[in-house]
């Protein structure tokens, strides 16, 4: 197919495998790998969608990157089409669109059947990892994997990541001490990161609150989202 072509890799396995934040959001690229790939399986991983939006909005705090104050950029339009020539550095923002989990899940299973589909929960990955592994393995119809390790690797605290954020972090502490003066008045944040409290999370479940109810009709669990949960039950 078109898509196996363009794999700079031979690939003689089962399956390949391939990982996008923004399939689900995009209005024809589910079609695309359908066309290629009729029998393709979805494998969704869901995060709590209040803790979602925070996480997205903070790495582009972390970044320093320029976003609107934080209430603008939730209650801008949500009606307008994805456009994936959008991103900031390869990101989107569209922050409260990408948690809409069930207008995104519905859209999907219009067009692919349920089988094909595996929901599988941001808290297991690290909490049970061979229970995870296992559906994984029963739902792709593969052998057993080999032994598997549960590193903690955050991308953001690797050294080409860090370098780009705080180049003073790898000086010796003295030298940090003498250019942070000079330096800091050149580096101002361009973007706060999300505000803490419950007042600010309610914010978001309010403005997600149909999508979740939602959520029934494409076999969401809400239990396994914390936030959401707990104002759930208040």
């Amino acid at each position: 197919s078109r898509y196996v072509n363009r794999v700079p890799v031979s690939c003689n396995e089962k399956y390949m495998m391939d990982a996008s934040t923004s399939y689900l959001i995009s209005e024809v690229a589910i079609d695309r790998i359908l066309l290629d790939t009729p029998d393709a399986k979805f494998i969704v991983i869901m995060r709590d969608p209040i803790d979602r939006i925070k996480s997205h909005y903070n790495w582009y705090a972390t970044r320093n990157v320029y976003v609107k104050k934080w209430n603008k950029e939730f209650n801008a339009p949500l009606t307008t089409p994805f456009d994936p020539d959008e991103h900031v550095n390869g990101a989107y923002k569209r922050f409260i669109q990408f948690s809409q989990y069930a207008t995104l899940l519905s859209r999907m299973l219009e067009k692919v059947d349920a089988k094909n589909v595996l929901y599988l929960y941001f808290g297991d990955l690290n909490a049970r990892p061979d229970i995870v592994a296992e559906n994984v393995r029963m739902f792709l119809g593969i052998d057993a994997f080999g032994d598997l390790s549960t590193p903690r690797l955050n991308p953001s605290r690797q050294s080409s990541y860090v370098k780009q954020v705080t180049p003073l972090s790898f000086l010796p502490e003295s030298a940090k001490q003498f250019l942070r003066p000079i330096i800091n008045p050149f580096r101002k944040r361009k973007t706060k990161h999300f505000p803490k409290g419950e007042k600010w999370e309610r914010m978001i479940y309010k403005a997600l609150y149909d999508d979740i109810m939602a959520y029934d009709k494409v076999g969401v669990d809400v239990n396994r989202f914390e936030i959401v949960s707990r104002f759930q039950n208040h």
